[in-house]
């Protein structure tokens, strides 16, 4: 049975994470991206209330941290730990985006970890309307090149990107490059598959997220091997000239889409020399000559991190690992992201290990071409949330039991009998 809170505010928690990013924030006057904000800013909304409801729960139950996977137990605690070394004893200073970025989604963890199936399918429910209503404004916004929920300050790009409902490009991109895999991997039919495959694939070309889209287009026909795999050998060859053709198809369309269309001007702009982004990233690499090793053991002052950037021409350092180890150190840097890769790889604990790492490899190798981990961003919080009710994450039922309308059963290590 789910506590009555819960019930209360679930719905709140779902659209304030889902649906409003900094821009939207922006259009509603709560001005989290505003340095000079005051202190009640520094938080996102669902933030807040996932607090409070974890209070409620705590309260009731008279626990304080009731966590029962021992992964997402000590990434919460490794978390907190960081949080409070940063804003006491720590050097840098902005430090409030890791409770929104890193310790929401083990809050989400608590409050869901016991929710029915019924629950959770609403809350699936909810992830698709998200994903194909945040897909389709990013390729409005492209077609249009007007972004439809301004944010206050806009990052400054080579050609129009898409903002949707997240705020930053990147940020999109890395929520969209997960949330396509995601879906083709809980969707039975071949058409929704590649439905949502396209979708996908189209908003992160209005993104410009190239990294994004390598990752998708790798991470493809793996995710397909593992569809055909428990298939006979007659079954999975019909599945496979179907598989084939509607990606001739989809690569036809995107072609056409991307040489007749603005959509491609990003994407092409790689092979340009007046996109510089990949300099930028070259550049930031140039500033640990400044500092010696002392300097990045637990983290380094803002100031010299601002004057080291001023004198290395960097307006913006678009690596998150590097944001990491300039304000928290090797040492703290080290702890969060080995807590962190276990907390979720044990998110995915379901599905076959090669799977588990494919996920892992896909976040990562988005996540570390921007600064997105380094901000107040519900990604973390979204992938949690998909895990949770698409995966059944933390939910040791039977095979049986994971099967909906969209199963996981193909990628998981319990293989159909059948």
């Amino acid at each position: 049975m789910i506590a009555e809170p819960k019930i209360s505010f679930l719905p709140f928690v779902l659209v304030m994470t889902l649906f409003l990013g900094q821009n939207v924030l922006d259009v509603l006057h709560y001005p989290q991206s505003d340095p000079t904000s005051g202190p009640l800013f520094r938080l996102h909304p669902s933030t807040y209330l996932l607090f409070a409801l974890w209070a409620v729960q705590n309260i009731k139950n008279n626990t304080l941290y009731n966590i029962k996977s021992g992964a997402a137990r000590s990434f919460g605690i490794v978390v907190l730990l960081v949080f409070l070394f940063s804003i006491t004893f720590g050097k840098s200073k902005a430090n409030f985006f890791i409770l929104d970025t890193l310790f929401a989604p083990i809050l989400l963890v608590q409050l869901l970890q016991d929710s029915s199936d019924e629950w959770k399918e609403k809350i699936l429910y909810w992830l698709k309307v998200f994903f194909i209503i945040n897909c389709s404004i990013a390729i409005v916004e492209r077609g249009l090149s007007t972004i439809i929920f301004r944010p206050t300050v806009e990052a400054v790009f080579e050609s129009f990107r898409s903002y949707a409902l997240l705020g930053h490009p990147l940020n999109n991109s890395l929520v969209t490059g997960f949330l396509t895999l995601f879906f083709m991997i809980i969707s039975e039919g071949t058409a929704k598959k590649f439905f949502y495959l396209g979708l996908g694939i189209m908003a992160i070309f209005a993104f410009g997220g190239r990294t994004a889209l390598a990752a998708v287009i790798l991470a493809f026909p793996f995710i397909l091997y593992f569809d055909l795999k428990n298939y006979n050998s007659e079954e999975a060859a019909g599945k496979f000239f179907n598989y084939l053709f509607l990606f001739v198809l989809m690569l036809s369309l995107c072609a056409v889409v991307l040489v007749a269309t603005p959509f491609g001007e990003r994407i092409f702009a790689s092979s340009k020399f007046d996109d510089d982004s990949a300099d930028v990233r070259s550049r930031v690499f140039d500033m640990f000559r400044h500092f010696n090793a002392s300097d990045l053991v637990l983290g380094i002052e803002e100031r010299k991190i601002l004057t080291v950037m001023y004198l290395e021409k960097v307006d913006i350092i678009e690596n998150f690992w590097i944001i990491w180890i300039f304000k928290y150190g090797f040492v703290l840097t080290a702890l969060l992201a080995l807590f962190l890769i276990r907390f979720l790889y044990s998110l995915f604990h379901h599905l076959d290990v090669a799977v588990r790492f494919l996920l892992l490899f896909v976040f990562f190798l988005i996540a570390s071409g921007n600064n997105s981990m380094a901000t107040n961003t519900t990604a973390v919080s979204i992938i949690t949330l998909a895990s949770l009710v698409g995966f059944g994450a933390y939910s040791y039922q039977t095979e049986e039991d994971l099967l909906y309308e969209e199963d996981i059963h193909r990628y998981t290590r319990l293989q159909s009998e059948g």
